[in-house]
């Protein structure tokens, strides 16, 4: 009704483009491009290793196909989450670009 008022839609009106698969496989390329031209960045592969050996992803993992269930990051954080996450951040650390040395101690927020 509101967007009738003003003459244009309002934000969350319409059909949903988010996920828009053209829209997320250029998102991932402006990813990509941006993250390799800088040190203390990297990808890793969260949405491959949520698929399973079909490609699609559980709905017991997410069940409204984003965001995950309680049930669904206790799986991914036993399975493999923390690994990754800890390997990726070593090596991040471990390039050592101009002014950055390992610190001694890292703490997760």
């Amino acid at each position: 009704m509101f967007s009738q008022i003003i003459g244009s839609p309002v934000p969350g009106e319409g059909p949903i483009t988010l996920n828009d698969p053209p829209r997320t496989a250029r998102r991932n390329e402006i990813n990509s491009a941006r993250v390799s031209r800088s040190p203390l960045a990297a990808l890793w592969p969260y949405a491959s290793r949520l698929a399973g050996p079909d490609g699609t992803i559980p709905t017991r993992i997410r069940p409204d196909g984003l965001h995950l269930s309680d049930e669904g990051v206790r799986e991914i954080a036993d399975a493999w989450l923390f690994d990754t996450l800890g390997a990726v951040y070593r090596e991040v650390v471990a390039r050592q670009p101009a002014g950055l040395t390992p610190p001694e101690r890292h703490a997760w927020s």
